[in-house]
């Protein structure tokens, strides 16, 4: 009897709890609480100020939540939806793809599309250049830029997906994560992430606001109470130049190991004072360089957007406010370039080889 009256009671207890933590969420949820502490020190993009776009993993830092189709305004404006691979896009059968030219664009928020719509980010325009003018067959394209990423996260998403993807063309485009500071100076390749069953529950409880809520408070405190190491005058960069340039030929190497044809794309910048070289371009232009550079040394096919983009300011809305990510207008003269380029590789391969 008394077991059965202590098994009551806790029950009892666990259901308060329950409903007091029910009734918490709701009231979070309806007033919109948001104790958020945005810190620049840490890695760019900081997936728990982020649950409903982010997820957080063990390899590659954070990854695009998957199966997302709703409405938010952060990464893009009006609709925005993922797949079960957690890339942009709807869902695809890749049983029924056996015919078709697969392409993988690799990359950050400028392959993703920041602000702009699905089809206008330049994988969408790529797919539909290719299936418009090429006469060779059909292609698909798989959205795999992901916002925040830099060439260290963009290796280790290569060789995760492309098993499932099986892409025959992979284009490369990365530079501005690289660049930035690390977060308390630590490079990407030496960060250090919990292991995945844990990072799972908290990517779970994410989706809970109260969760949210008290994460975020307790962070807040923490936050304002460490010393930050961050050496403005020398920082220490998220992946070197020396780094980038590893990352980019280890890239290379494998795609061609695995018979994919990689293309790399040098990352542009709108010019947000024509009057002075900013220092951020002088930097650039040394990852572009190194882009240039593997390129040349191991006789990748390359776009040169950046070279190309500095003719043309009407491929950005404002460089006042953003330097980083070109509009419709420029994603389109990227996929353009690209769709030329696999349509005369695939043209050629052809008519050495037949069909």
């Amino acid at each position: 009897m008394n077991r059965r009256r202590y098994l009551k009671s806790v029950l009892f207890a666990l259901l308060i709890l329950m409903v007091i933590f029910g009734a918490a969420e709701l009231l979070i949820r309806l007033a919109g609480l948001n104790p958020r502490v945005d810190n620049p020190f840490f890695m760019l993009v900081r997936v728990f100020e982020y649950p409903d776009y982010f997820e957080k993993d063990q390899t590659l830092f954070w990854r695009l939540r998957r199966n997302v189709d709703q409405s938010h305004d952060f990464l893009v404006p009006g609709s925005y939806r993922t797949n079960s691979f957690g890339l942009r896009g709807g869902e695809v059968d890749l049983a029924s793809l056996a015919g078709e030219t697969r392409i993988a664009c690799l990359g950050n928020s400028c392959t993703f599309g920041w602000r702009l719509a699905e089809k206008d980010a330049y994988p969408g325009a790529l797919q539909r250049e290719l299936n418009t003018v090429s006469e060779q067959g059909q292609f698909v394209v798989f959205n795999c830029g992901v916002p925040g990423y830099s060439s260290y996260q963009g290796l280790h998403m290569l060789k995760i997906y492309q098993p499932a993807l099986r892409p025959d063309y992979v284009t490369i485009c990365y530079g501005w994560n690289d660049q930035w500071a690390g977060g308390f100076d630590i490079e990407d390749k030496d960060q250090q992430m919990a292991g995945q069953f844990l990072l799972d529950i908290q990517n779970m409880m994410s989706r809970s606001y109260l969760y949210r809520f008290i994460k975020y408070l307790l962070l807040a405190r923490y936050e304002k109470q460490r010393a930050y190491t961050f050496d403005r005058k020398s920082p220490r960069y998220r992946v070197s130049l020396q780094d980038y340039y590893d990352n980019l030929a280890a890239m290379v190497v494998y795609c061609r190991q695995q018979g994919i044809i990689p293309i790399l794309v040098t990352a542009p910048v709108g010019d947000a004072d024509p009057e002075n070289d900013l220092p951020y371009e002088i930097y650039h232009r040394l990852y572009n360089q190194t882009v240039l550079a593997v390129a040349a040394e191991l006789d990748v096919a390359l776009v040169d957007a950046a070279a190309c983009f500095t003719d043309h300011p009407e491929f950005y809305d404002d460089t006042r406010t953003d330097y980083i990510h070109y509009n419709k207008r420029g994603a389109e003269w990227i996929a353009a370039q690209l769709a030329e380029l696999i349509d005369n590789y695939r043209a050629e391969m052809i008519d050495r080889y037949g069909e």
